[in-house]
């Protein structure tokens, strides 16, 4: 998830100095420069890299000069002290199931594990072809869509097999929701939070990494090329999403967050 400030001036602009995440310790974990802030009007953000650890605490420093209005009349004096402070939380939604298989049969599962229902108005799915990056053209919830706590969200290619679509809450056809449901193993997927009235994006979870092209497909869990022709389980003890993908794949059945299935398997959507 990013960290992101709102200001009172109309539009603000970066200026000299450098945003540090602190650990709880007062070591620093990370430092971001001014070209690595995403700037929209009077609102910036900055997306950790590598992510911020869940359950970890930490605080924000920025420096004076960092942050200024666009007209260069003021100069955001800066933070020095632990005033903000936070815990990075433990729980999320995220994705919990991936369905690539033959022809038609293309879905993903999310699942809600914060403990409360989630709006979904505030989620999307973006997608990546051929490494291509996230497009801009989105898959949007329908409108009002909550998602209850412990359940699952069911999304799939209009297409697939009966046995797909009789647990599916929504169905696209190839074209449709920016192609979100007419992946191949190379095209990654990514579960977006919607931020600043939709003018801004968080990535929440990760499928693949969408600025790569692999080839055939992402290696999973010592999988070949496993988001191909394979179904992926999350693993039961996920608690939260990642965008970390080489972390989430891992390297064998032990380290990695998911369980490779065989091709066309939709016993555990």
């Amino acid at each position: 998830a990013p960290i992101s400030f709102t200001f009172s001036s109309d539009s603000i602009t970066t200026g000299t100095g450098k945003l540090y995440i602190m650990n709880s310790d007062g070591s620093v974990f990370q430092t971001a420069a001014a070209s690595d802030l995403f700037i929209h009007s009077n609102n910036f953000y900055y997306m950790p890299n590598p992510a911020l650890v869940p359950g970890n605490s930490y605080y924000i420093k920025i420096d004076s000069g960092l942050i200024k209005n666009a007209d260069g009349s003021k100069v955001f004096k800066g933070i020095k002290d632990k005033s903000l402070s936070f815990t990075v939380a433990t729980k999320s939604i995220y994705f919990s199931e991936y369905v690539e298989g033959s022809g038609s049969n293309k879905a993903l599962e999310i699942y809600n594990n914060t403990g409360h229902d989630i709006n979904l108005d505030d989620y999307a799915i973006g997608g990546s072809y051929n490494g291509s990056g996230i497009q801009n053209n989105l898959y949007y919830f329908p409108k009002g869509t909550v998602l209850k706590s412990g359940d699952v969200y069911v999304l799939a290619n209009a297409g697939a097999d009966p046995a797909i679509l009789a647990v599916t809450d929504d169905t696209l056809a190839y074209n449709a929701g920016g192609y979100v449901m007419s992946f191949t193993g190379n095209d990654a997927r990514v579960l977006i939070r919607i931020l600043n009235n939709g003018s801004d994006w968080a990535w929440i979870d990760a499928i693949g990494e969408p600025n790569n092209n692999p080839g055939n497909g992402w290696d999973v869990a010592g999988v070949a090329e496993a988001t191909k022709d394979h179904t992926l389980l999350r693993k039961a003890d996920v608690t939260i999403g990642t965008t970390d993908w080489p972390t989430s794949a891992g390297t064998d059945a032990t380290n990695s967050q998911w369980i490779v299935k065989a091709k066309d398997d939709f016993s555990n959507l």
